[in-house]
């Protein structure tokens, strides 16, 4: 299928299936006959687009899933390093999920701070980002 019926097939804007391709995430094959240059996708890619859309969803940076995906091609991710990926991005949500937590929780007082006149001391935010582990750092420094 062209890019056309690819961007159809999976609700991809064509800009985002082009930038997709020129990262290497999808890899379409390209006509060579008469000097054709347009770009055929299979079913095969229409999956790949869906994985990396659920990697996203799940909190994957496009780079990470693209070093992901070359591991798992070259047949170099055994299971205790598809565990390990999954359990560093458990941490990296519950510590978003916490950062989100203290964000509300501002976000509430200031709400009740001001529709009560805006009267005595106005709450403060004093955010505390999150850091990843010492673990999750030593992880990232093999695989980004």
């Amino acid at each position: 299928m062209l890019i056309k019926q690819f961007c159809e097939a999976t609700g991809l804007p064509r800009d985002t299936v082009r930038f997709y391709v020129k990262r290497g995430l999808l890899k379409p094959t390209i006509g060579s006959a008469s000097g054709n240059r347009y770009q055929h996708f299979d079913a095969a890619q229409v999956e790949r687009a869906m994985l990396i859309r659920s990697g996203q969803s799940l909190g994957f940076t496009l780079r990470q899933i693209a070093e992901l995906a070359k591991d798992y091609e070259h047949e170099a991710f055994s299971v205790k390093d598809k565990a390990g990926v999954l359990r560093d991005q458990l941490a990296q949500i519950t510590a978003r999920e916490r950062d989100l937590r203290e964000m509300r929780r501002y976000l509430e007082a200031k709400l009740r701070w001001l529709e009560a006149g805006a009267s005595g001391a106005q709450p403060t935010f004093l955010p505390r980002l999150s850091k990843p582990s010492a673990e999750i750092r030593a992880r990232r420094g093999k695989r980004p």
